[in-house]
């Protein structure tokens, strides 16, 4: 998160924008005294990332929805600092932050008029690579929380429902189209995976779970199709349904 370049696989780097959003290029300054963070600078670290999820929260009612969504990155950022960082304080960092994420996405299922968090891009076809752009962030998001609640999270936490309750969410897109860094990359990106059947084949939680546990020669070519095309956060995914025994609801 240092650098544009090296963002994480649910934070678009912006190519189709002069400069990045407030809230990210404030995460990155954040992000680096992170790293070189020691006993004396934690509290002046843990100050500012309190002060940012605060001026989410005192912001919120002037935010877009692209606003809101950025915001969102960054508090996931220093949500998985709450949990890297461990001491005394580390439930309430998580507490405190993961609050403050569950009011922005309240308000961000208000500005999308009825839209699920997440859906998927054959039911809503982005017309412009900026709506495609936003809509994966959200399909993004949704798979990192799927995989951080599934496999970690700190004693006091409840564990997120079942896998069942999750077969209908939509995947993340292929890693081409993500990481175009023009217009016209983009949409070479997109007419290849519109006529290559990982689209229709592998396109939700359920068909991934579905391709694991199904064994044979037509299950194996998913996923060797899915963990061709996918980047590191598809290759999570794939870790944490097979960490993960099928639940019933």
């Amino acid at each position: 998160m240092q650098r544009r370049q090296t963002f994480p696989p649910f934070i678009h780097q912006h190519w189709h924008t002069a400069t990045l959003p407030e809230q990210l290029a404030t995460c990155m300054s954040i992000s680096q005294l992170f790293v070189a963070r020691t006993t004396e600078t934690r509290p002046f670290l843990w100050r500012s990332i309190y002060g940012e999820a605060q001026r989410f929260r005192d912001e919120l009612d002037t935010y877009s929805k692209y606003d809101i969504m950025v915001a969102l990155q960054a508090l996931v950022i220093y949500t998985i600092m709450a949990v890297v960082d461990q001491d005394i304080e580390t439930l309430d960092r998580y507490a405190r932050l993961t609050g403050t994420f569950r009011v922005m996405t309240m308000k961000l299922l208000q500005l999308l008029d009825g839209a699920p968090f997440a859906e998927h891009e054959w039911a809503n076809p982005s017309a412009q690579w900026e709506d495609w752009i936003f809509a994966e962030s959200r399909r993004r998001i949704g798979c990192l929380w799927f995989v951080v609640t599934r496999t970690v999270w700190p004693r006091g936490e409840e564990p997120c429902r079942g896998l069942i309750a999750s077969r209908d969410k939509p995947l993340c897109t292929a890693k081409a189209m993500w990481e175009a860094r023009t217009r016209e990359e983009w949409e070479t990106e997109r007419a290849f995976h519109e006529v290559s059947l990982l689209h229709t084949d592998m396109w939700s939680f359920g068909a991934l779970m579905d391709a694991h546990e199904g064994g044979g020669p037509l299950n194996a070519m998913r996923l060797d199709a899915w963990e061709a095309g996918t980047d590191k956060l598809g290759a999570l995914m794939s870790i944490a349904i097979c960490l993960v025994d099928k639940e019933q609801d």
